[in-house]
């Protein structure tokens, strides 16, 4: 089958009777058009729609005007030369379907039917004015959408314009989901040019391939109000986190791109985000900003969020406008509770902050990696209280070289959780005219740490390489396997827990990490074995079933565990959520919703993986910054001083019971930031919002209140 020349218009009005009160739906329907015997990787297959000729001889197929471009089902097929623009949520109130607006939207089944959808050229040595592959998506909601089981190839397309404001993508320029096992490659220069998400990957599994090359993104586009990772360029995250994803690469992007007409740089807002995956490869990619003064939106390179085992090599991480004062507004790369991340030979230039960790994240490896003007290079803590990143850093007799290259700003401060400043290893003295010592500008140095130099040798690894899993175990997991491990502060039974949870699922993740052949695996052996008998082993078994969809089974085993931690609590909570709507079949309902919601704002120190769990299902962005509670039932909780909301449910307004002036947001069902301003008195106007839930986030100077719901009625 071949669809050549076609245009596919329409008024944009409603259709003649008896279909007067709907759009039109799409201009091409695919249902079950597929040779199941032909595998992916075949030059052809069922569909072709556009031209696939090499010198672009015919004219593109035009969509336009409709809710969908092309809709599938079941289908495996080829795109070359289409244009699609002006595809939109028409009838979103009316059409109760998924994907509405968007260019193309694939649904495939898990029916072992090995289906694939080319999109672009594939036949990558073609240049201009040969580039007759491409695809061009403009205004629309959506450019390319996949839902269920489909190898995908996303090659040398356009998504926005850098021309007209009103071409952009208002939500994924691509956005594929729940995607078991099969292969995802999107590269071989993919231009999006104005896009609130440039790539969205969600719900694949640890089998899922994924190699995300080559790219170019612009401009990252921000809403009013801004919503949840507006402005992201590459963002991978699941509901249910992946302990180590098989083969995952992002790598040789270019994210923030000169502008040759006005002489500026173009530039995302979130360059590359990670959220409950592990294993991801993040390498040789240019990420710029060009930040002159300093944002009311936080800015982030690189960021990982319950993602261990992370690789980030030889990144460029750099702004180009002024840096002074930007501080936590603007980080290269922040880590969140992410298990032994390599950080190595990263260059990052003119950030707030070069690095910030917060949270358990055990042994962080970080390699070579060069700091130049900051405000501060390395940030440990979110604020208020420690972050681990190891009983040590640098290594004894080697050093591993991290430079700092500014002649005024501190090199590394904040926390640890450590009952002792932490050793960090490096070349030289303590001086600040050594670039390798990491001191403060007056050459004193952090509580946090202890600069310990002077140290020879060299390590024979390079970038890229991983450490050795053996030396990877030790350096980790050792004092947990060997119950040495002890902590301070307000979440010491919370990171010696988390610990035990991370050395657990290091193991789980691959098996024959207990077993190795190195002096201490008697210690792991027993430590694996004594915690796949707690409730560490059995959460961790219900995570899989659900993983695997065996929601029977996980809802089963969950109803089996009593819980004897608040980690614990928080965590069957919000996967008893999860499972009870994956049986039901349907999506989160009011009551889900609103305990998720508030899940998601707890501290994750506090409420552990259930925080990271809830945050990504309701696609909520949000970092820790300080809190006050513990582990234990018997502690007290220190509870967030509330704030009464008035009338409720409500109809045109709110009000609220405080005379001072009090900053506030509101988020609705889907953790959209809808409204924000200051409250001095009087009424809040709801008018403009839709009926449904509503959260109010709210604080005043030095006080932060607890997130209150309502429900607008009309």
């Amino acid at each position: 089958m071949h669809l050549r020349s076609n245009t596919f218009t329409s008024s944009g009005g409603y259709l003649l009777a008896p279909y007067n009160t709907v759009h039109k739906f799409a201009a091409i329907v695919l249902d079950d058009v597929e040779r199941s015997r032909i595998p992916y990787y075949c030059v052809r297959y069922a569909g072709v729609i556009g031209d696939s000729s090499l010198d672009g001889s015919l004219t593109a197929n035009v969509f336009e005007k409709s809710n969908f471009g092309i809709r599938a089902s079941k289908s495996s097929f080829e795109l070359y030369n289409n244009t699609f623009r002006n595809i939109t949520e028409l009838d979103g109130e009316i059409l109760e379907i998924d994907g509405k607006g968007s260019c193309v939207y694939s649904n495939s089944a898990s029916d072992f039917n090995d289906r694939s959808m080319i999109v672009g050229n594939k036949d990558y040595l073609l240049t201009a004015p040969d580039e007759s592959h491409k695809n061009v998506f403009h205004a629309s909601v959506n450019g390319i959408v996949s839902r269920g089981e489909m190898n995908l190839k996303v090659f040398n397309n356009e998504f926005g314009s850098l021309t007209t404001t009103g071409d952009k993508i208002v939500h994924s320029c691509v956005g594929i989901f729940q995607n078991a096992g099969k292969t995802i490659d999107i590269g071989r220069d993919n231009s999006f040019y104005d896009y609130s998400h440039g790539i969205l990957l969600s719900g694949f599994t640890g089998q899922t391939g994924i190699n995300i090359t080559e790219n170019l993104f612009y401009n990252g586009y921000l809403n009013s109000p801004l919503r949840n990772f507006d402005g992201t360029a590459i963002r991978l995250t699941n509901a249910l986190p992946i302990l180590r994803i098989n083969n995952a690469t992002i790598a040789d992007n270019e994210i923030g791109i000169w502008d040759e007409v006005n002489s500026d740089y173009y530039q995302p807002r979130i360059g590359i985000h990670i959220a409950n995956t592990g294993g991801v490869k993040i390498e040789n990619n240019n990420i710029r900003f060009n930040l002159a003064s300093v944002p009311g939106a936080q800015y982030r390179g690189i960021r990982l969020e319950n993602a261990p085992e992370a690789l980030l090599s030889s990144n460029l991480i750099v702004n180009y406008g002024s840096v002074a004062g930007l501080g936590n507004q603007l980080v290269g790369i922040r880590v969140d509770n992410s298990s032994m991340p390599q950080i190595s030979c990263n260059n990052i230039l003119k950030m707030g902050y070069g690095m910030r960790f917060a949270g358990n994240n055990d042994f962080v490896l970080l390699l070579e990696n060069g700091f130049n003007e900051y405000d501060l290079g390395v940030m440990l803590g979110d604020g208020t209280y420690g972050t681990f990143i190891g009983d040590f850093q640098g290594a004894p007799g080697i050093g591993l070289d991290n430079t700092w290259v500014d002649e005024v700003h501190d090199r590394v401060e904040g926390l640890t959780a450590l009952p002792s400043a932490m050793p960090w290893y490096h070349r030289y003295d303590e001086d600040f005219e050594n670039a390798f010592a990491p001191v403060r500008s007056d050459n004193s140095f952090s509580n946090a740490i202890v600069p310990v130099g002077d140290q020879p040798g060299t390590l024979d690894q390079s970038c890229e390489e991983l450490a050795p899993t053996g030396t990877a175990r030790s350096m980790g997991f050792a004092p947990v396997a060997a119950d040495t491990a002890r902590y301070e502060g307000a979440f010491a039974q919370e990171y010696l827990y988390l610990r035990k949870v991370a050395a657990y699922q290091f193991m789980q993740a691959d098996t024959g990490r207990i077993t190795m052949g190195e002096e201490d695996d008697e210690a792991f052996e027993s430590l694996f074995e004594a915690l796949s008998e707690t409730n560490i082993g059995k959460l961790d078994s219900v995570a899989g079933y659900c993983l695997s969809k065996n929601w029977t089974a996980a809802d089963e085993l969950l109803e089996s565990i009593e819980d004897t931690n608040m980690h614990q609590y928080y965590l069957k909570l919000v996967l008893g959520v999860l499972i009870e709507a994956s049986i039901e079949n349907r999506a989160f309902n009011t009551a889900d919703t609103a305990a998720l919601q508030e899940m998601a704002t707890i501290h994750s120190l506090e409420g552990g993986e259930a925080v990271k769990i809830a945050r990504a299902a309701l696609n909520i962005e949000l970092e820790d910054e300080g809190s006050g509670s513990r582990i234990s039932y018997s502690t007290p909780k220190e509870e967030l001083p509330e704030i009464k909301l008035w009338p409720n449910p409500a109809d045109d307004f709110i009000r609220l019971n405080r005379t001072e002036t009090v900053n506030y947001q509101l988020y609705d069902a889907e953790m959209r930031m809808v409204l924000s301003g200051e409250y001095t008195g009087g009424n809040i106007d709801i008018q403009t919002l839709k009926a449904g839930y509503y959260l109010l986030f709210a604080a005043e100077a030095g006080k932060v209140y607890k997130p209150v719901g309502f429900c607008k009625l009309k």
